[in-house]
This record gives C-alpha cells, structure tokens and sequence, in this order.
C-alpha cells in the first residue's frame, strides 16, 4: 500500500508541477499580450498625433505660400529681390511636394507611383491658381513661374519618397503599414 502511495504522490507532484508550469506560461502570454496591447495603443497615439501635426504643417505651408506669393511687388520682403523668382518658387514648390506627400502617405496611401502622381497633381492645381489669381493682387502671371513649381513639386516628391524609403525607422512609429 505504502508503494501505491508513494507512486500516486509522485504523480500528482508531477501534475502539479506541470498545472502550476501551464499556469506560469498562460500567466506570461498574458501578460505579453498586455503588453502588446500597449505599444499598439501608444503607436496609434503616436500615428493620431503625427497626422494632426502633418495637417496643420500642411495647411500652414500652403496658407504662407499663398500669401507670400499674392503681396504686390512693391511690398515684397528683401529676399525676394534678391534672390532669383525661379529658385525661390522651385524651393518653395519643393517643400510644398514633400509636406503634401508626407500628408497623403499618413492618411492615405503607402509609398507609391500613384502616390506620387496624386501629390504632384494636386501641387500643380495648386500652382496653377496659385499663378493665375496674382494679377488680381497686382502681380504677373508667368508660365515659366509655374514650370519652376513643377520642377520643385517633382524634387519635394522624389524627396519625401527617397527619405522614405531610406530611413524606415523614422516611420516605425506609426507601428504596422497601412
């Protein structure tokens, strides 16, 4: 009787060792999964604030370049004398690509040719008002204006594309890739 007892004791050692073992891994998965839930939760608090900062970055580089680019000559800011119109309207336009492409990606899209193809031709229409509401605001409307801001559109936007591609651990952050 005694060897009957002491074998079935070293059966329910061994089940219970095997309970508390089965216990500790649901224990840890448990808290994994916790803490999977938690980076989640902050990288769309990160993704939710950096699309509100894209936004307004956007809106306000769009408002500065509008404004900017409808003041009558004669109050212009030195820089712009001095500086040629073509280059300040090609680095202008390229900001402008690389902001609005970040903006689209954030909400929109993965890195892409259609991407790229949306961004350039809302840059353009852009431009294109842009251009043609000056002689409203005593300004000249020049073609060659608006091909320096195709030119900077297509750098601002081989730009973002390149950093993009480049340097992933900048956008780690916004946790899994739409």
């Amino acid at each position: 009787m005694e060897s009957y007892a002491a074998g079935n004791s070293h059966r329910v050692e061994a089940a219970g060792q095997s309970t508390r073992k089965r216990a500790d891994s649901i224990k840890a998965e448990s808290l994994k999964t916790e803490r999977t839930k938690g980076v989640r939760f902050q990288a769309e608090q990160i993704a939710r604030f950096e699309r509100k900062a894209v936004s307004i970055l956007t809106a306000a580089c769009f408002l500065i370049l509008y404004t900017l680019t409808h003041i009558p000559p004669s109050s212009s800011p030195p820089i712009a004398q001095n500086v040629g119109d073509k280059s300040l309207h090609l680095v202008a336009y390229l900001g402008i690509g690389f902001i609005l492409t970040y903006w689209m990606h954030c909400f929109f899209f993965k890195p892409s040719f259609l991407l790229a193809c949306l961004s350039f031709g809302v840059g353009a229409l852009f431009g294109a008002f842009d251009e043609w509401t000056q002689p409203f605001f005593d300004r000249v409307c020049d073609i060659e204006d608006w091909y320096a801001d195709l030119s900077g559109l297509g750098f601002g936007i081989a730009l973002f594309l390149f950093v993009r591609s480049h340097l992933p651990e900048l956008c780690q952050a916004r946790g899994a890739e739409k």
